[in-house]
């Protein structure tokens, strides 16, 4: 089963501004989901979609993949966020030629999940067959 982790982070955000950046305990707050998702082991692709040269760059330091900048179509708040995880599915899709089974959308302003939670959410979804994903808009 190939899986995608999608990690949206604009920089606009309208509530907190460049939130994906804020410090909190000596690392930027993207670093922490990040981290997560990839000690996880559970994703084939961790994949960031954003806007912002900046937060592309810093993902890449903490290892994530991401290689577009989403387009602005995509890049505010009156978009849904399910648009965004979708461009950025296809993109992963093309640039992988792979078609992905499972996507899974990790929120940055949850740095306080635990690995444990991620694995058993995963083995609950995979185990009730209750995931389905459409790319069509």
């Amino acid at each position: 089963m190939k899986t995608i982790c999608i990690i949206c982070m604009r920089k606009g955000s309208s509530e907190v501004k460049n939130k994906n950046l804020k410090i909190i305990n000596g690392k930027p707050l993207m670093y922490y989901t990040i981290n997560q998702a990839i000690k996880s082991k559970l994703f084939d692709n961790i994949v960031v979609s954003t806007d912002s040269d900046k937060i592309l760059k810093l993902s890449h330091k903490y290892g994530a993949e991401g290689w577009f900048l989403r387009p602005k179509k995509y890049a505010n708040n009156k978009i849904s966020k399910r648009a965004a995880i979708i461009h950025a599915v296809k993109k992963a899709e093309e640039r992988f030629s792979l078609k992905y089974d499972l996507v899974i959308d990790l929120d940055v302003t949850s740095p306080l999940r635990k690995i444990s939670d991620l694995k058993n959410a995963l083995r609950l979804l995979i185990s009730k067959k209750s995931f389905k994903f459409n790319l069509s808009n």
